[in-house]
């Protein structure tokens, strides 16, 4: 993206847009990319979109507008709400995308939720409430099927969060995980503590609320 951002910058420097309009437009860009993420469309293209989307811009709209319109040309790919709503349910964030991608979309959360008093991320990584490996204690936990539970949704948006604890905690049983999780001073795990398990149930209710504050972080292209 950074040819597409020079422009931003000439344009800001020449009074084309101002400092909400940078903004606006950064975040556009942020939501093109995110919500190709999960929707798993390939990036191959991407180079060659950006190096030409300041000069396809539609004549006669201001720089914010137009933005949006080339972006949301069909032929593009900016996913709308419900693909990217079904994607986070089902895209393996955690197998496909690399560390710092899903760091900062767990971050960004994170930062939605948090009050003016925001405790630092700096030494935090990407947690599995249900863990990579299945203990015997996961399996009672997960009920029949607990194999396909753990194939499906282990790398989804729904099962990860942050912890600096996560050498610690390790396969440990949720009972165990949930008291870390509600002494945290994040509040994406103290939202998990309310559970009183961790099923496939309870992966997929969060993976759905979370997907309804995705589409606000994240909005989507113009209709």
């Amino acid at each position: 993206m950074y040819p597409f951002l020079l422009n931003v910058y000439r344009w800001y420097d020449e009074e084309e847009v101002d400092i909400g309009g940078f903004a606006t437009i950064l975040g556009m860009v942020e939501s093109f990319l995110v919500r190709r993420l999960f929707a798993n469309i390939p990036t191959n293209a991407l180079n060659r979109l950006f190096v030409r989307l300041a000069q396809q811009l539609p004549e006669g709209l201001p720089r914010v507008e137009g933005t949006r319109s080339a972006l949301s040309d069909p032929g593009r790919r900016w996913p709308r709400d419900d693909e990217f709503r079904a994607a986070i349910l089902s895209y393996p964030l955690y197998l496909d995308s690399r560390p710092e991608q899903r760091k900062i979309i767990l971050e960004t959360f994170e930062r939605r939720l948090s009050h003016k008093e925001a405790p630092s991320l700096d030494q935090v990584s990407v947690e599995h409430i249900m863990p990579q490996t299945l203990t015997l204690n996961w399996r009672i936990a997960l009920g029949a099927g607990a194999e396909d539970v753990h194939r499906r949704l282990l790398h989804v948006l729904g099962n990860l969060t942050l912890s600096a604890y996560n050498a610690e905690m390790g396969n440990a049983p949720f009972v165990e995980k949930r008291q870390r999780y509600a002494a945290s001073n994040l509040r994406l795990n103290r939202e998990i503590a309310n559970e009183s398990a961790w099923t496939a149930a309870q992966i997929e209710g969060r993976g759905r609320r979370m997907a309804e504050r995705a589409l606000k972080l994240w909005p989507g292209p113009a209709e």
